[in-house]
């Protein structure tokens, strides 16, 4: 298969429905469920995976593939910020959104002005707090590949049909082997 120039033409409802399908079944993600996420990851890798491909991000680790423009790439990133947002949930039972606005309101009032001034900070404290949510609930085991395995999956999910057969089975190889199917 080769990826077409404008994707399969998902209408943006069934895009949007399996976003949150997928998003929904990393909220109920157990605990066991994300450390055999990261362990997939290293099964495969021990199996002969190529290590760069699965322990980074889709961006990071394919830089050639579908040309992506300014609002997909925005997408993807937001996917990863709602993917820790939604892992963080599910393990911790707290909604890490709720501890980044009160420790923004323990900051001051500048932070308003900030957060207007610089959007990403936002994301990228709300991402820090997931994360720490994250990590909390899975010690000793550090969930780095566990997350970035539910990012890659969700990257696929976004971009079907716009994906090299390969890169898509890689996307979502440690998914499948450690969670099961996709959940769309």
């Amino acid at each position: 298969m080769t990826p077409s120039a404008k994707g399969p033409g998902v209408p943006p409802e069934r895009r949007a429905w399996e976003r949150e399908r997928f998003l929904a079944r990393i909220r109920g993600m157990s605990r066991a469920e994300v450390l055999a996420l990261g362990d997939a990851v290293d099964t495969l890798i021990a199996e002969g995976g190529d290590a760069k491909k699965l322990t980074r991000g889709f961006f990071l680790a394919w830089y050639q593939g579908p040309g992506l423009g300014r609002e997909e790439t925005a997408e993807l990133d937001q996917l990863f910020v709602d993917v820790v947002v939604a892992m963080a949930i599910g393990l911790a039972g707290v909604d890490p959104r709720d501890m980044a606005d009160s420790a923004d309101g323990r900051r001051g009032a500048g932070n308003a002005f900030l957060a207007a001034l610089f959007p990403s900070r936002g994301a990228s404290e709300l991402t820090d707090v997931s994360i720490r949510l994250i990590r909390s609930a899975t010690a000793p085991v550090d969930p780095k590949r566990a997350v970035v395995a539910a990012w890659n999956a969700g990257c696929a999910i976004a971009l079907r049909g716009r994906l090299a057969e390969d890169v898509e089975a890689t996307l979502t190889a440690a998914w499948r082997r450690g969670v099961g199917d996709l959940p769309v």
